[in-house]
């Protein structure tokens, strides 16, 4: 008999199914498996089909950083015990447009232990060449463990 049946095997799904089985419930997760080809396909197509969402931990609700820092530790303990790399730690760079500088907004009164570092106009585009940006756009960097999820390998 089983206990629990999940309907969705996306992000959401998979992560609920797998909570339950761990906790020794038994589980049935049914769903739209990803395309073979997915230039090709023409049907339903779940967010999770792509590859990548970036991360970064600090945010203007404290409540989403604390979320975000709670998330990023179930991912590094999923990965600790054999799942395939997740995370890509690569760090994080936040422009905004004046006025809109959620993260720096929140560094100035944020509790958590999160660097940021703020580049002036000169800094961004000595580390950042590559970029063409306005002058009056705010930026910092976040350091590791903020980059990149893989959601196709938490599925």
């Amino acid at each position: 008999m089983l206990d629990l049946i999940v309907v969705g095997t996306g992000v959401m799904g998979a992560a609920s199914a797998r909570h339950a089985a761990v906790s020794g419930a038994s589980v049935l997760a049914i769903g739209e498996p990803e395309p073979a080809s997915p230039e090709n396909y023409h049907g339903l197509f779940g967010a999770w089909h792509d590859i990548s969402r970036l991360s970064w931990r600090l945010h203007n609700n404290p409540a989403d950083t604390e979320l975000t820092l709670r998330s990023l530790r179930a991912i590094s303990a999923l990965e600790a015990g054999g799942a395939p790399k997740i995370l890509t730690a690569t760090g994080f760079l936040n422009l905004a447009a004046p006025q809109l500088d959620e993260g720096l907004n929140a560094a100035s009164r944020s509790d958590q232990p999160i660097t940021t570092t703020p580049l002036d106009s000169v800094e961004l585009h000595d580390r950042f060449p590559f970029l063409s940006v306005p002058q009056n756009v705010s930026a910092y960097t976040e350091g590791s463990p903020s980059g990149h999820i893989n959601v196709r390998r938490l599925v």
